[in-house]
């Protein structure tokens, strides 16, 4: 059953996807001295399944598409973690694209698949939570792809992905594939961190151009954001990479009350010494990435450097175009994908990266980060410890310092304050404001983030339609991840500890 044209053109628009090609070539008029540089977009392929003969309702991504792509004898992203490491604990957490994904009613919980050492049972005990909600949108299926992995003591690997345009939820499932993938095939990965990245960030977005000239799915105009956090559990440090919108954002303690000033509770026989308060911590948010934005001058500067136009739309973003064209019209500067957008507008795949080395104690403020004049030691300083390293920086700031240029920076998160990270596509930021989506989950997100990051989902869904009356809801993404010192324990240790939380149903449904 096909999409009528009101439906394509609410939806198109919806996902800052420039009109139908033909509408856009009969107001483009004649091509121009361009035409010899940019292609006009009935030069473009829609993704059209030929096979079906339905426009805008290809999907690609599935796990059959995956398989193509590998050869029999390369090993599973399973086998290439535990080649870390033999023996060790390992499990891998990720969203599969839905079978039929376009008849997928809203508001259903996006399928799951576990892999590893890991089970709903032992789920909670790792200290993680995730919730996909499928949005209520025109003839899509849900666009967001998510991803948990870890090896036992050597690293974790989170990522959120946020598909758009009419292939976007193919461009999503790819990268949350392929990105592990290439990441672990890198020679520096453990050494350097940073490095593997920024060149898994580049070598995907090859592989993305690769998968699209084999006609695998259709990148030209569709892309993804990317948000990942790889945790190097030995050097103690969190390394965020970022392109695109789906923030990350730490939830840090500011004030737990005193048993004087908790309210005494009537009907309870519990006496309060004074010596332990049962009141809630109060938490405030902290954007640890910025969304790469049109206007911001440094992206704008490099779009138009590169034959963009950065334009407002007259209702609340500003887009990319190619300049005097009306594709690809993206509310957003870097991503993955978005060929065209990459190759003629000025798009970037280049990631921001932010350094988190995490720390449980005052002592350990005195991790060494780099010097100014140093960028090429960030790696090794935020991992040393030397007496003076901080005498000329606030000790245990917040504020960002530049490690190398303006895509890296690093800080210090506090265990004893810094508690909680929250990785959520821009379904949830949408209609919520950071502070807000941590005064939701930071309570309960400590000792089950599973359900608390279930409970957020369904509490943004509900804003979604009250803010839009039930006419369009964005997919909604979350990924909660606990940075207590217990996080690295296993699953056994936890419970030995008293520490593991009840078990919740892997998928709740909220009203």
């Amino acid at each position: 059953m096909g999409c009528s044209k009101s439906q394509l053109r609410r939806a198109r628009e919806w996902l800052g996807v420039s009109l139908h090609s033909q509408e856009v070539a009969e107001n483009e008029g004649s091509a121009g001295e361009s035409a010899s540089i940019i292609p006009d977009l009935q030069q473009i392929q829609t993704g059209t399944n030929k096979a079906s003969g339905s426009d805008f309702l290809r999907i690609p991504g599935t796990l059959e598409d995956e398989k193509e792509l590998k050869t029999s004898s390369e090993p599973s992203t399973l086998e290439l973690l535990q080649s870390f490491q033999p023996g060790a604990r390992r499990f891998i957490i990720s969203s599969v694209n839905d079978t039929g994904q376009d008849y997928v009613h809203a508001f259903t919980s996006k399928q799951v698949q576990l892999l590893g050492d890991i089970d709903k049972k032992s789920l909670q005990a790792e200290g993680i939570g995730y919730s996909c909600l499928k949005g209520l949108k025109p003839c899509l299926p849900n666009q967001d792809s998510f991803l948990c992995m870890k090896l036992q003591g050597v690293f974790a690997l989170y990522g959120v992905f946020d598909g758009h345009g009419q292939d976007g939820h193919g461009v999503s499932e790819f990268v949350k594939e392929v990105f592990p993938r290439v990441l672990m095939k890198q020679s520096c990965l453990m050494s350097n961190p940073s490095k593997a990245l920024e060149s898994t960030f580049a070598q995907t977005q090859e592989l993305i151009q690769k998968a699209d000239s084999e006609g695998k799915m259709d990148a030209k105009r569709s892309g993804t954001t990317a948000t990942v956090v790889f945790h190097h559990v030995q050097q103690r440090v969190m390394y965020i990479a970022h392109v695109g919108d789906s923030s990350c954002v730490l939830a840090k303690r500011v004030e737990t009350p005193t048993a004087n000033e908790i309210p005494p509770s009537s009907g309870s026989d519990d006496s309060n010494d004074g010596s332990r308060s049962n009141a809630s911590p109060v938490f405030e948010a902290e954007a640890l990435t910025e969304d790469h934005k049109p206007q911001l001058p440094e992206e704008q500067a490099r779009i138009e450097a590169s034959g963009g136009q950065v334009r407002f739309d007259g209702v609340c973003n500003h887009r990319v175009y190619v300049r005097g064209q009306r594709y690809p019209g993206l509310n957003m500067s870097r991503s993955l994908g978005d060929l065209l957008g990459w190759r003629y507008a000025g798009l970037s795949c280049q990631p921001s990266i932010c350094l988190c080395s995490l720390v449980s104690s005052p002592r350990e403020l005195f991790v060494a980060l780099p010097p100014d004049d140093d960028p090429e030691g960030a790696e090794d300083a935020v991992s040393s410890v030397v007496d003076n390293a901080l005498k000329s920086r606030e000790e245990g700031g917040s504020q960002a310092v530049d490690a190398s240029g303006s895509n890296q920076s690093s800080r210090m998160l506090r265990l004893e304050a810094d508690r909680l990270l929250l990785i959520c596509s821009d379904g949830v930021w949408e209609v919520m404001k950071p502070h807000e989506a941590v005064k939701a989950c930071s309570r309960e997100g400590l000792t089950d983030p599973h359900h608390a990051a279930t409970r957020l989902t369904a509490n943004v869904w509900d804003r979604w339609v009250n803010k839009l009356k039930g006419r369009v809801v964005d997919d909604v993404t979350a990924i909660l991840i606990s940075l207590e010192d217990s996080h690295n324990l296993t699953s056994e240790e936890r419970v030995q500890e008293g520490q593991a939380p009840p078990v919740a149903a892997e998928h709740v449904l909220l009203s």
